[in-house]
């Protein structure tokens, strides 16, 4: 927990949210408990379970974001349920790359911010299974969020345009002159299948620029087209789902290139250096 505690984890923003709202008067307390159930948030040490809720959000086993949860019911205009969680600038920052959502798209390797966004329409469908939830924002808090008075409009999750983007999200722009909805969101309608589309084809490029830094073959530099390990690639991306130490990480990829024709002393050092990096990008555990 030592590794929590620190109050930046906690506090200041911009934040970066899920924001979700209903016309019901739902029960806000009842959310967090659905949410702590699922197994992804677990209850950080001294926090209520009502307004303010505090929790750790497992994204892997080895990666814990800090979390705070909100909820309130409001007469403002038109009446409306109000549920959000949201990450603070630092666990942003150390997780995704950057401390401020304006430079996003100056991120070099965007897989984190794919598997966060994956992981908040997995919670919007998850609340949605249980509570009458009218439509969901995903966006930095200077974005704007959701407001009820769109509500009979607007249906489905809605993603920031930067995000979108960024991760190459097919999406259709809201129409901001009729819904007074800023243009910073898209509407995504198939937003899960696109999301895991574009994080497939992040990891994928990712471990291509890895395989090809190390060369564990030596093809490449012998002149060997740029697509020369995909088959390899795709087996390893494959693969990754299911090996569950470093050790079996460099065993699996060994295998691989067991029939090639050079030193093994030589071959042992690359496929130890491509595995390394493997691991730690994939896997290693990160520390907020």
């Amino acid at each position: 927990m030592q590794n929590f505690e620190d109050p930046e984890n906690w506090t200041g923003g911009p934040t970066f949210d899920l924001t979700l709202i209903s016309e019901a008067r739902l029960s806000g307390s009842s959310i967090n408990e659905l949410l702590l159930a699922s197994g992804k948030f677990s209850l950080y040490s001294g926090s209520p379970k009502e307004k303010g809720m505090r929790t750790l959000w497992e994204l892997s086993p080895n990666v814990k974001l800090p979390a705070r949860h909100s909820h309130y019911w409001s007469t403002y205009r038109t009446p409306y349920f109000y549920y959000n969680f949201h990450i603070r600038p630092k666990v942003f920052q150390k997780y995704i790359g950057t401390k401020s959502y304006e430079d996003i798209a100056q991120i070099e390797d965007p897989t984190n911010l794919a598997i966060l966004i994956e992981a908040f329409i997995e919670i919007v469908f998850l609340i949605k299974s249980k509570f009458s939830i009218e439509y969901a924002t995903i966006a930095d808090e200077n974005d704007g969020r959701g407001h009820p008075d769109w509500r009979s409009d607007l249906k489905g999750i809605y993603i920031s345009k930067s995000v979108c983007e960024l991760l190459q999200i097919p999406s259709v722009p809201v129409d901001e002159a009729d819904l007074n909805f800023s243009n910073s969101f898209i509407d995504v309608p198939r937003a899960s299948s696109e999301v895991h589309t574009a994080l497939a084809s992040l990891r994928t490029n990712r471990l291509r620029q890895i395989v090809k830094k190390h060369d564990p073959a030596g093809l490449l530099a012998l002149g060997a087209p740029s697509d020369e390990y995909d088959a390899e690639i795709s087996q390893l991306d494959h693969a990754l789902q299911s090996i569950k130490s470093s050790e079996a990480l460099a065993i699996f990829l060994q295998d691989q290139y067991s029939g090639i024709n050079m030193g093994k002393s030589d071959l042992l050092d690359r496929i130890k250096k491509m595995s390394d990096e493997i691991w730690s990008w994939q896997y290693e555990t990160s520390d907020y």
